[in-house]
């Protein structure tokens, strides 16, 4: 990718230890219909091949340690765009998603992109419906592309945050009254082979560091992983009908989800 100054974008991916997904998403960015961007692989020092992977996409590589919020800090410090995409390294782009979050972007100060989960398995498969439950939601979903002037006025991300870093970027975009748009391209995200107990490890983190996120948002906060996700789920009652098997799926996916997150609040305390 050629990098000029003018309507620079500067594509952000923090990673560690995917070298199953990484070729797939940098791939993906490096095919996109745009010549004026640039893209930092920023790596908290993996131990398979990650890094040497991406070396085939990109020199700009930054080697340390951090969580993911820091990571896209990091990146987005060190990088010249007028835009920032936030892209995780299990994600893989359609060919016009920066052409368009370009062609939108003048009209906001940040654009959600929307996604689908892939994956293989029959948990894999049960995410994939959840996620579809969760288009055009405000309480879900959370933009990837910005202005840098505005990404900055809102002080980036919050690397204290595990739970909710993103979500938190909406909600300071919101309190400051700047625009979130969304265009139509779509982000397809790796999630590999999802198993219950891989699922019961992550919610347990998350449950573990959402108090944080909870003393900064306590009104949002019990809407996001209470009854507001529930009152989506609802509202969608018929779609539920039509896919029993992965309705149930769902359910007690969601029922491991939330019993691991609530094991994670409880030892917080």
């Amino acid at each position: 990718m050629k990098s000029k100054n003018k309507d620079l974008v500067s594509v952000i991916v923090p990673t560690l230890n995917n070298a199953r997904t990484i070729y797939n998403c940098l791939d993906s960015i490096k095919k996109q219909i745009l010549d004026n961007s640039e893209l930092i692989v920023v790596d908290s020092f993996s131990t398979d091949r990650t890094a040497e992977i991406a070396k085939q996409f990109t020199k700009n590589i930054i080697i340390k340690e951090s969580g993911a919020s820091s990571a896209r800090n990091i990146g987005t410090r060190q990088s010249k765009g007028k835009f920032i995409l936030s892209i995780d390294s299990d994600m893989i782009l359609e060919p016009d998603v920066v052409k368009e979050c370009i062609s939108k972007i003048k009209d906001y100060d940040a654009l959600i992109i929307p996604e689908e989960s892939i994956g293989t398995g029959f948990w894999s498969r049960c995410k994939s419906f959840e996620r579809s439950f969760y288009s055009n939601e405000p309480l879900v979903e959370s933009p990837r592309f910005f202005r840098r002037d505005s990404l900055e006025k809102i002080g980036f991300y919050d690397d204290t945050l595990l739970f909710g870093e993103d979500r938190d970027i909406t909600n300071k975009l919101l309190e400051k009254n700047m625009l979130i748009g969304r265009i139509s391209s779509m982000i397809k995200h790796d999630e590999g082979r999802i198993t219950l107990p891989k699922l019961w490890g992550k919610n347990k983190k998350y449950g573990f560091t959402f108090p944080k996120y909870k003393s900064k948002y306590p009104a949002l906060a019990s809407k996001q992983v209470g009854f507001g996700r529930v009152f989506i789920f609802s509202r969608n009652w018929k779609k539920l009908l039509m896919h029993p098997l992965l309705s149930f799926g769902l359910i007690i996916m969601k029922f491991v989800e939330y019993l691991a997150f609530s094991l994670g609040r409880w030892k917080s305390r």
